[in-house]
C-alpha cells in the first residue's frame, strides 16, 4: 500500500512539474498529454513503486512460504482427516470412493493426466521455455524493432507506407490464426464433447423441451 501511494504521488509530481518546466508554467490538457511529461510520469510511478515496493518487503518480510500455491494442483497433496470424524466411517467412505474410482475410466484418465501436467521435469521444461520466449520477445518487440525506427527516423513514401500496411495486415490475419482459430482447431474434441453435452441436456427427458415421440399404431 505505501508503495503504491508513494508511486502515485511521485508519478504526479513527476508529470506536473515535468510539464510546468517544458511549458513555461502552461499546464493544460495539450501540454500534459505531451510525450515527455507523461514519459516522467509514468517512469516516476514505476521507479518509485517498484523501490519502495521490494525495500519494504525486505525490511518487513511477510512470513509466507508458498505452500498453499504449491499445493493447488498438487495431487499427492491429501488433507488432515477431521478430529471429530468417526475412524470407521472415514475407513467405509475412503474404500468407497475408491472402488468408485478404480471403476470409472473417466477417473484414471484424469488422473493420469493430472500427474503428466504437473511432471516436475516437464514443468521445468515449460518454464525454460516460457522464459527465453519472454526474453525474446522483450528484446525483439522493445529493442530491435522500435529503437532503429527512432534512431533513423525515416519519412516513408507510398511503397514505404503501403509495405507497412501489407505487412500489418498479414500480421493481424496470422495472429488472429494462431491466437483465435488454431486454439479451437486444438480443442475440437473437448468442445465437441461439450457440444454433445449441452444438446443431450437440452432435449433429454426432464430438461423442459423433451417431446416424447408419438408410437406408431400397427
Amino acid at each position: 500500500i505505501i508503495a503504491s501511494i508513494a508511486g502515485f504521488v511521485a508519478g504526479l509530481v513527476a508529470w506536473l512539474v515535468t510539464t510546468a518546466t517544458l511549458y513555461e508554467g502552461v499546464i493544460n490538457v495539450t501540454t500534459t498529454g505531451a510525450n515527455f511529461p507523461m514519459l516522467a510520469g509514468n517512469l516516476a510511478s514505476i521507479g518509485v513503486g517498484g523501490i519502495l515496493a521490494m525495500a519494504t518487503s525486505l525490511i518487513w518480510p511477510d512470513d509466507f512460504d508458498f505452500n498453499i500455491t504449491r499445493a493447488i494442483n498438487n495431487p499427492d497433496a491429501k488433507s488432515e482427516p477431521m478430529k471429530h470424524q468417526d475412524k470407521s466411517e472415514a475407513e467405509d467412505m475412503e474404500n468407497k470412493e475408491g472402488s468408485e474410482e478404480a471403476a470409472s475410466p473417466s477417473v484414471i484418465d484424469s488422473t493420469v493426466a493430472t500427474e503428466e501436467e504437473l511432471d516436475p521435469v516437464k514443468l521445468q521444461a515449460a518454464f525454460r521455455f516460457a522464459a527465453w520466449s519472454s526474453l525474446a520477445l522483450l528484446l525483439v518487440l522493445i529493442i530491435l524493432i522500435p529503437l532503429p525506427l527512432f534512431f533513423a527516423q525515416t519519412i516513408y513514401g507510398v511503397a514505404g507506407f503501403s509495405a507497412w500496411v501489407i505487412i500489418g495486415i498479414i500480421w493481424t490475419f496470422t495472429s488472429t490464426f494462431v491466437v483465435v482459430l488454431y486454439p479451437l482447431w486444438e480443442s475440437r474434441e473437448a468442445l465437441q464433447l461439450i457440444g454433445r453435452g449441452i444438446i443431450k441436456d437440452i432435449f433429454a427427458n426432464g430438461s423442459g423441451k423433451y417431446v416424447v415421440k408419438a408410437r406408431s399404431l400397427a
